[in-house]
């Protein structure tokens, strides 16, 4: 992600699809670990499709999803918000899960 600041200012923006096949690797591989999707994403229309996979392939949690994503997810599962930053919310989701 090309974050201002960082080494990574330059690089290219990940595609949905790159998005999309990195969250998928990511559950495949470690299945027993929580995983989000964070806030230092892409955004835009295009980038829906990311977030309603994550609610498809079960990955844990999405930072800020739109609000489209949102309904859409109330729909498939159960959905549990948390205040904490998305690089902390990890004991947020492992209470969710454990329970």
């Amino acid at each position: 992600m090309p974050l201002v600041g960082t080494k990574m200012v330059n690089s290219r923006q990940p595609s949905p699809d790159d998005m999309i096949r990195g969250l998928k690797v990511a559950r495949d591989l470690f299945n027993d670990i929580p995983i989000n999707l964070g806030c230092a994403r892409p955004r835009g229309k295009h980038y829906l499709d990311v977030e309603k996979f994550a609610v498809d392939y079960d990955i844990d949690g999405i930072a800020f999803p739109e609000d489209e994503t949102f309904e859409y997810a109330r729909n498939k599962r159960k959905v549990f918000l948390s205040h904490a930053c998305c690089g902390n919310v990890i004991l947020d989701l492992m209470e969710v899960i454990n329970s």
